[in-house]
């Protein structure tokens, strides 16, 4: 990853990717993730972000890799975030156009466009989502976790 020029943040769309690292040790990027979750900035994200974490944590119950009620523990402490919510209609026709022109998840989409509409960083752990935006007209605000200090 290439590393940008660093400046303060004071609000940013936060990816579920990024969410993830919170509570899974073992994975790269956490001590990014923590700083960011401790800074002053502040967390918006779309409205079926919670469904999205609901739904990677409940996979993880299935596989036996939580326990039940470490799942509802996460989703808890998630709900406790003070967060700004998106509403994603609003946004659901540019983020499908997009889907289809760059081949990527439409999900993912619905954290890039408002990032691009509102001018705020989209900040997120998922390389190839991160790598599909880099060199494009979307990419100044799709940012590397990688690259948060």
């Amino acid at each position: 990853m290439t590393r940008r020029s660093k400046k303060r943040m004071t609000q940013c769309i936060l990816d579920a990717s990024v969410a993830v690292k919170w509570f899974f040790r073992e994975e790269e990027l956490t001590e990014q993730a923590d700083i960011l979750l401790h800074s002053d900035t502040g967390f918006i994200v779309p409205d079926y972000f919670f469904l999205e974490m609901n739904s990677v944590l409940s996979k993880l119950s299935r596989k036996k890799l939580l326990a039940d009620v470490e799942v509802k523990q996460m989703i808890r402490a998630l709900r406790a975030l003070p967060v700004e919510v998106l509403k994603s209609a609003k946004y659901r026709d540019l983020a499908l156009d997009l889907a289809l022109e760059k081949k990527i998840g439409y999900y993912d989409c619905l954290y890039v466009i408002p990032a691009q509409i509102t001018q705020i960083p989209l900040i997120t752990a998922d390389v190839r989502l991160y790598r599909t935006f880099a060199g494009t007209k979307y990419g100044e605000y799709v940012q590397w976790l990688g690259d948060y200090e």
